[in-house]
């Protein structure tokens, strides 16, 4: 059965589960979300699940973060923000304290893979715009009928 995919704030909440559900949700690569408590100076997102320690290392806390391509700043502002992942691990630390380790890279991996890449020309997509960027080249581009950007558009049909 294909995973259904959301946007963040919108996934099953692993704050409460039990430790039962949280390695069901493992083993079945299911996503999950929980707030991100903070980001260290190991630069690791740090989260709580199931009264458990849980770490996002940078690498794993966006798809590109491995190969630079992500800023910190692009992490740091999931503090404090619901944070969507697959439980990689329950590891065990230098203390011996179980923790889970988490990937955020992931769960966006396997949506690219399962969903993004299938989607055909003409397919519609259930969203909601929240944001619209200006357009970098106006006025120069507004002459153009090729310029796509929502402000230009809107000015070339006045």
């Amino acid at each position: 059965m294909m995973q259904a995919y959301r946007t963040e704030g919108n996934y099953r909440s692993a704050a409460r589960l039990s430790p039962a559900e949280l390695r069901a949700a493992m083993a079945n690569r299911e996503i999950l979300q929980a707030t991100a408590l903070a980001f260290d100076t190991q630069r690791q997102l740090r989260f709580e699940i199931g009264g458990v320690r849980a770490v996002m290392p940078f690498a794993q806390c966006a798809d590109g973060a491995a190969n630079g391509t992500v800023r910190d700043i692009a992490v740091l502002t999931r503090v404090g923000r619901p944070t969507c992942f697959v439980i990689e691990a329950l590891d065990t630390d230098e203390n011996g304290q179980p923790f889970y380790r988490l990937s955020r890279a992931l769960a966006q991996q396997m949506c690219k893979a399962d969903y993004l890449d299938t989607l055909q020309p003409g397919d519609i997509l259930p969203c909601t715009v929240t944001h619209i960027e200006p357009c970098p080249t106006a006025p120069i581009c507004c002459a153009s009928t090729a310029c796509s950007f929502t402000s230009c558009i809107r000015r070339r049909s006045i």
